[in-house]
């Protein structure tokens, strides 16, 4: 079972290695010039074009209830609540279009303030060259305390 699972996996591999070449000197797989003239077209059917439907416009009543909370519903309000019939149009785009500032429009820079030595609690901003000092050192002594530990460890264990 062994040796016919070899030979089926090398002549696989064979033909893929050979089909791959052929494919680097000419340029063409080698059953690329393989015709099939009896074989039937398969291709998919066209698809005839579905003639576009337009959605009616549908009228939804907003209103305020007595909680003072918007409601929105098909029919107007039972009581003699006053409101609003709003028209939706289903072709209408609902996302709001973005307006681009002109090119005469210059654009604003945002005015950020960075205090100069601590923002407020004591503590030295990340930033700052007083505060990457302070964040070197401190990274410095924990891997200090990292490599006491280590070796702290390595002792125990030869120890045992």
């Amino acid at each position: 079972m062994r040796h016919i699972f070899r030979a089926t996996s090398m002549l696989v591999v064979t033909v893929g290695v050979l089909a791959y070449g052929s494919y680097l000197i000419t340029g063409r797989l080698p059953w690329q010039g393989i015709s099939f003239k009896n074989q039937p077209d398969i291709g998919l059917p066209e698809m005839p074009s579905l003639p576009k439907i337009k959605a009616a416009r549908q009228l939804v009543y907003k209103w305020k209830d007595a909680d003072d909370i918007w409601q929105f519903s098909s029919e107007p309000p039972a009581d003699d609540l006053p409101y609003e019939q709003l028209e939706i149009n289903p072709d209408a785009n609902t996302i709001e279009s973005v307006s681009i500032a002109s090119e005469e429009q210059a654009p604003v820079k945002p005015d950020i303030k960075i205090p100069s030595e601590a923002n407020g609690n004591g503590m030295d901003l990340p930033y700052l060259p007083r505060g990457v000092k302070k964040l070197m050192e401190d990274a410095r002594s924990v891997q200090k305390a990292l490599n006491e530990r280590a070796e702290n460890q390595e002792e125990t264990v030869d120890n045992l």
